[in-house]
């Protein structure tokens, strides 16, 4: 047993490395975001220029520059290629695992911080939100680093060093997404310190003004020269480029954004709950142990220092989850930086959960799921072929297998990845009916549902790139460049730049929109060195041909192109699914 408990922190460190860096740069890069932020990143680097931030050669100011720099850094250290562009999220998931391990051992809870670590790197939120390019992860990592300093800080004021940390991570939030980051932090520490004051009522002028009077005590003089000297100089640098930066930046995309005034209206608004139902999603699998966080042995008579760690998990968790909920603006990633405090109480609650509730209802959860998912693995297999038979006879069938029948095409790509996650369902079950006869059984459960997950994000991510044509274009620009030198053609994007933007990307320099209804490019496109990237659909078509040119664009606008375009001499390319791309080259057709 001691051996186990020895080698439970680097087999924690093992999966939490699988599930964030296993096979992390084997597929392309995405549309939208991804060909976003990676494409700003790779133009940093090219120019040297780390101050404007230009997407497709246009000046882009929606969002500040930290995620920027840390993937052009990146590129610079690993070269230019998927795992370095996603290395920056992945790794600031990783770094909050380590945090919250970390975290849990200053705070004398040494057997919660294997638990942590795990939770946390087999969450879906963790794992989906740290292998896409976004600020949030980065923005999560700052922010946790950030609360935690101060928690540390109030706990032993002797300990500048850790206030210090703070005033670095505040700066650094702030480049990475505006004052969002400033304002969360501050926002959980009112929350928290205003619950601690327990010698006023509930609801008194009192107690208000006592949180307001410990928060102005965390001010410092050499913090604030910290965070100065480490947020001020981008924000001058960038203003003297351009003078409408302070409006656009801070007023537009963040004060009327959180007010649902911001323009260009290109973002989501969703109801007041719409956080609270993706949480479960996010927080899977482990939200199959939501009867064990309800109900514990222990709901009275904590000793103080717990109910003080529990009451600055709720303050930074339901802060979070408060403000996002209100903001009119939504996304299903941006409640990750609510996560890290969420997974602390799941561990805390999870060890102190009755015992019947392990024996009995999680233990029939996971029996069923462990069942279940090797049988919709196999009825998925099978149903091509069964519904294949059913076809001539029943129209149902004839329609589902045709919606079916294209992704028959991927079935033999797939075998090892679902047998290899039919055995992991088999070993699981053998596992939990195995551990109910343990008193240890809470460390088996939580163990085995981690490494499963590990195995799962492996072998799943492991085909991604079978399915590169639906999310990005770099099999179009690859397909393209083998034919032609890149040198010697012209490329252009249809309309849409969002749902294409890994085009320029791959191409390797800013490709010329036509007719663009582009949200992230207005800004830019209205700029007056604007003009050699944009082109509209009437002066596009009298263009010369002195090379081959080719356009790029979304399925719907197939029909609308090749009936526009026709008479202009243009011709299909290629169909690829969700996106084509016509050509003329009258070199060749002569």
């Amino acid at each position: 047993m001691t051996k186990f408990k020895k080698m439970q922190f680097p087999g924690a460190l093992i999966v939490s490395a699988v599930c964030f860096f296993a096979f992390l740069g084997s597929y392309a890069l995405m549309n939208t975001n991804e060909g976003v932020y990676a494409g700003i990143s790779r133009r940093l680097m090219e120019t040297g220029n780390y101050i404007v931030p230009r997407l497709n050669g246009l000046i882009y100011l929606e969002k500040p520059p930290m995620i920027y720099w840390l993937t052009a850094l990146n590129f610079n250290l690993f070269g230019i290629n998927e795992w370095s562009a996603r290395l920056a999220p992945a790794l600031a998931g990783f770094l909050i695992g380590l945090l919250l391990f970390g975290f849990l051992r200053h705070q004398d809870r040494k057997k919660d911080a294997v638990w942590a670590l795990l939770i946390w790197s087999s969450s879906i939120g963790a794992i989906s939100c740290s292998r896409v390019i976004l600020c949030d992860m980065v923005l999560t990592m700052f922010l946790s680093v950030l609360l935690v300093s101060l928690y540390i800080y109030r706990q032993n004021r002797d300990q500048q060093g850790w206030l210090y940390v703070g005033y670095a991570m505040a700066a650094c939030a702030l480049l990475t997404k505006g004052l969002l980051g400033v304002a969360l932090a501050g926002m959980t520490m009112f929350v928290y310190i205003y619950s601690e004051q327990s010698e006023h009522r509930l609801f008194s002028f009192k107690r208000f003004g006592s949180a307001v009077k410990e928060m102005f005590s965390f001010f410092s003089v050499i913090g604030t020269v910290i965070f100065l000297a480490i947020a001020l100089p981008w924000h001058i640098a960038v203003a003297q480029h351009d003078p409408n930066f302070w409006y656009y930046y801070f007023v537009n995309e963040q004060f009327l954004r959180f007010m649902n005034a911001r323009e260009p209206h290109d973002y989501y608004n969703g109801p007041i709950y719409y956080y609270v139902v993706r949480l479960f999603g996010l927080m899977l699998p482990w939200v199959f142990f939501l009867p064990a966080f309800i109900w514990r042995e222990k709901s009275q008579d904590l000793p103080r220092k717990e109910q003080s760690l529990e009451r600055f998990c709720w303050s930074w968790f339901l802060a979070i989850l408060v403000f996002f909920s209100i903001n009119r603006a939504k996304d299903h990633y941006y409640i990750i930086t609510g996560m890290p405090p969420l997974i602390i109480l799941f561990t805390l609650r999870m060890r102190q959960a009755k015992e019947f509730i392990y024996k009995k209802l999680v233990f029939s959860i996971f029996s069923v799921l462990f069942c279940m998912l090797p049988l919709s693995l196999l009825a998925v297999w099978f149903a091509p072929q069964f519904l294949g038979k059913l076809a001539e006879s029943h129209r149902w069938a004839a329609y589902l297998y045709a919606e079916i029948l294209p992704v028959t095409d991927y079935l033999e790509h797939l075998v090892l990845p679902v047998s290899i996650a039919i055995a992991a369902c088999m070993i699981g079950l053998f596992v939990i009916w195995y551990a109910r006869k343990h008193q240890n059984i809470r460390d088996y459960y939580v163990w085995t549902l981690a490494v499963f997950i590990a195995v799962l994000t492996t072998t799943t991510v492991s085909k991604f790139y079978l399915f590169e044509n639906n999310y990005s274009a770099k099999n179009i620009i690859a397909e393209i460049t083998e034919k032609y030198d890149k040198e010697n053609i012209d490329l252009y994007m249809y309309r849409d730049f969002e749902k294409i933007s890994t085009t320029p990307y791959y191409f390797e320099r800013p490709v010329i929109v036509i007719k663009s209804e582009s949200m992230d490019l207005l800004y830019g496109m209205n700029k007056p060195d604007s003009k050699p990237y944009k082109i509209t659909l009437e002066d596009f078509l009298k263009l010369p041909t002195k090379r081959p040119i080719f356009v790029v664009m979304e399925k719907p606008h197939l029909e609308d192109f090749q009936e526009i375009s026709a008479q202009a001499g243009f011709k299909m390319w290629k169909d690829y699914g969700h996106r084509g791309v016509f050509y003329r080259d009258r070199c060749i057709e002569n």
